[in-house]
Protein backbone atom coordinates (compact mmCIF):
# COMPACT_ATOMS: atom_id res chain seq x y z
CA UNK A 1 0.00 0.00 0.00
CA UNK A 2 0.99 3.45 -0.87
CA UNK A 3 1.55 6.70 1.54
CA UNK A 4 -1.64 8.64 1.11
CA UNK A 5 -0.76 12.48 0.36
CA UNK A 6 -2.70 15.33 1.32
CA UNK A 7 -3.26 18.72 -1.17
CA UNK A 8 -1.98 21.70 0.02
CA UNK A 9 -5.97 22.70 1.25
CA UNK A 10 -5.87 20.06 3.23
CA UNK A 11 -2.64 20.59 4.84
CA UNK A 12 -3.59 24.38 5.63
CA UNK A 13 -7.06 23.28 6.90
CA UNK A 14 -5.62 21.17 9.57
CA UNK A 15 -2.45 22.95 10.40
CA UNK A 16 -5.22 25.76 11.43
CA UNK A 17 -7.79 23.69 13.48
CA UNK A 18 -4.15 21.82 15.08
CA UNK A 19 -3.42 25.85 15.93
CA UNK A 20 -6.84 26.37 17.19
CA UNK A 21 -6.57 23.38 19.58
CA UNK A 22 -3.20 23.77 20.82
CA UNK A 23 -3.73 27.54 21.64
CA UNK A 24 -6.42 26.42 24.02
CA UNK A 25 -3.80 24.91 25.94
CA UNK A 26 -0.34 26.21 25.81
CA UNK A 27 0.09 29.20 27.79
CA UNK A 28 2.09 33.26 26.86
CA UNK A 29 5.57 31.59 27.27
CA UNK A 30 5.13 29.58 24.43
CA UNK A 31 3.08 32.12 22.19
CA UNK A 32 5.67 34.24 23.10
CA UNK A 33 8.75 31.51 21.82
CA UNK A 34 6.33 31.37 18.58
CA UNK A 35 6.28 35.06 18.10
CA UNK A 36 9.81 36.03 18.84
CA UNK A 37 10.58 32.89 15.87
CA UNK A 38 8.17 34.23 13.73
CA UNK A 39 10.29 37.91 14.14
CA UNK A 40 13.43 36.57 13.01
CA UNK A 41 12.97 34.44 10.95
CA UNK A 42 10.72 36.70 8.57
CA UNK A 43 13.84 39.00 9.35
CA UNK A 44 16.38 36.79 7.85
CA UNK A 45 13.98 36.06 4.72
CA UNK A 46 13.67 39.68 4.20
CA UNK A 47 17.47 40.14 4.13
CA UNK A 48 18.45 36.57 2.29
CA UNK A 49 15.89 36.66 -0.56
CA UNK A 50 17.50 40.18 -2.26
CA UNK A 51 21.22 38.09 -2.15
CA UNK A 52 19.54 35.02 -3.52
CA UNK A 53 17.79 36.68 -6.25
CA UNK A 54 20.66 39.33 -6.99
CA UNK A 55 22.97 36.24 -6.89
CA UNK A 56 20.42 34.24 -9.68
CA UNK A 57 20.48 37.56 -11.98
CA UNK A 58 23.93 38.68 -11.95
CA UNK A 59 25.12 35.74 -13.39
CA UNK A 60 23.08 36.08 -16.11
CA UNK A 61 24.05 39.42 -16.59
CA UNK A 62 27.29 39.06 -17.13
CA UNK A 63 26.75 36.32 -19.64
CA UNK A 64 24.99 38.75 -21.49
CA UNK A 65 27.48 41.35 -21.45
CA UNK A 66 30.25 38.82 -22.37
CA UNK A 67 28.26 37.78 -25.41
CA UNK A 68 27.33 41.62 -26.63
CA UNK A 69 30.39 41.79 -29.29
CA UNK A 70 30.22 38.26 -30.66
CA UNK A 71 27.96 37.79 -33.78
CA UNK A 72 26.73 34.10 -33.70
CA UNK A 73 27.39 32.33 -37.03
Amino acid sequence: MGRMSFGLLPRVILAVAAGLVLGQYVGPTFVRWCATFNALFGQFLGFSIPLIILGLVAPGIADLGKAAGVSSP
